[in-house]
């Protein structure tokens, strides 16, 4: 399909005329930007949205740690839309769930709750650094290096969780988690992952140039990344995400989010600044929650964003997956006043 367009509603789409039977209240997930972009704007159009149409927004973890740098206004924009908490009822079984569990949104305790671990997350997003440089990042500098510079970074992150007083238990860390991961990263370090970036150029340039994804549709464009691989890896992917395997069996946290990396990787949506320049690694950390906002959103009727390329690695996430989520790429301004027939996003 060709890159989204701000639209009507069709038909089917359009709100309900007064007294018209209501349908059921539907949960849009909101990316980042677009809490990001309402926080100092006139969220009078939104709140509209959600009366008219029948809608509640949702936020997640994801969310809070990407507010957590001004919570307090976050905070309030969440309680002036009413949003409400998205869940995973199977989180400790570490099983995606296709049932959300919707809970009052009450952001700021949710906020301030969120503050104790947040070490955990900074950790998690430092792990990235070796996978960014197999993917092509920051080739001016070799593995081992990299692997050496994760492994301080994330027992940094850590230890920041125990008490600083506590010196024996800080050094009890160190000599049990930090000497586990010492041996990955000697691991890690004696990786080369040369030959691995020449295949992805040749898998991103069979997936670009030309611009031969424009007028495909959401499950066409995986199938032409599909394409360009060798058949063994073809083969591989395929066992690994069979096509609407979310339909047919139970999903682990974060196999949507390996599975939109991976399209991602391939070349699905443009790469600029991800691979190269002073914020490489910046931006490639902020894909990787792109990814788990992705995931999360899989679980409620439509993800709107700002982000062209997000709506497309959705879309095409969710359809490959077997997952019903609509995709909407919302306009920059919501549009006043407002009108059923002028909806603030339009459908990918």
């Amino acid at each position: 399909m060709s890159a989204p367009v701000e639209v009507m509603m069709s038909e089917t789409e359009k709100v309900p005329e007064q007294g018209d039977a209501r349908p059921r209240e539907q949960i849009a997930y909101l990316d980042q930007n677009v809490y990001s972009k309402l926080l100092d704007a006139d969220i009078a159009p939104w709140k509209d949205v959600l009366r008219q149409a029948g809608l509640r927004f949702a936020f997640s973890d994801v969310h809070l740690y990407e507010m957590r740098n001004r919570p307090a206004d976050y905070a309030r924009l969440l309680t002036e839309l009413d949003a409400v908490f998205l869940r995973n009822p199977s989180a400790e079984h570490n099983i995606h769930a296709r049932i959300s569990c919707i809970e009052p949104g009450d952001a700021a305790r949710r906020f301030a709750e969120h503050q104790e671990p947040s070490g955990i997350w900074d950790a998690f997003e430092a792990m990235l650094g070796p996978l960014h440089h197999l993917c092509g990042g920051q080739r001016d500098r070799d593995m081992q290096d990299i692997a050496h510079e994760t492994e301080t970074t994330m027992v940094e992150h850590l230890l920041s969780l125990l008490p600083a007083e506590d010196a024996q238990l800080r050094d009890a860390f160190r000599l049990s988690f930090a000497g586990s991961l010492a041996q990955s990263t000697d691991e890690l370090g004696r990786i080369d992952p040369a030959e691995d970036w020449e295949k992805l150029t040749a898998l991103r340039d069979h997936a670009r140039r030309g611009d031969p994804m424009r007028n495909m549709r959401a499950l066409e464009k995986v199938h032409h990344l599909l394409s360009g691989l060798p058949e063994e890896e073809r083969k591989a992917f395929v066992e690994l995400y069979p096509e609407k395997f979310a339909q047919t069996r139970s999903i682990s946290t974060g196999e949507l989010v390996g599975l939109s990396m991976a399209l991602f990787g391939m070349g699905l949506v443009r790469l600029k600044g991800y691979f190269s320049g002073k914020r490489q690694f910046s931006n490639f950390a902020s894909q990787s929650r792109d990814a788990r906002h992705i995931e999360e959103a899989a679980r409620c009727d439509m993800f709107v964003t700002f982000d062209k390329d997000a709506a497309e690695l959705a879309e095409a996430t969710f359809a490959y997956a077997g997952f019903p989520t609509k995709t909407f790429l919302a306009q920059r301004q919501p549009p006043e006043p407002h009108s059923p027939q002028e909806p603030p996003c339009a459908p990918v």
